[in-house]
């Protein structure tokens, strides 16, 4: 469906890695999440300024 190998499904389950933002609605479909790109960047970027503080 979203084109990733099983082995790369494995390391962005475990968190090790994040998946490409073109695959973030696919994903969020996937689990029941509605929401718009621009939502969901702007948690990213917000998450990511946090880690950095």
């Amino acid at each position: 469906m979203l084109g990733f190998s099983e082995s790369y499904a494995v390391v962005i389950r475990a968190r090790r890695r994040r998946p490409h933002p073109r695959h973030w609605q696919a994903l969020a479909k996937l689990v029941g999440v509605i929401a718009t790109i621009k939502e969901v960047v702007g948690v990213v970027f917000a998450n990511r300024e946090r880690a950095q503080s």
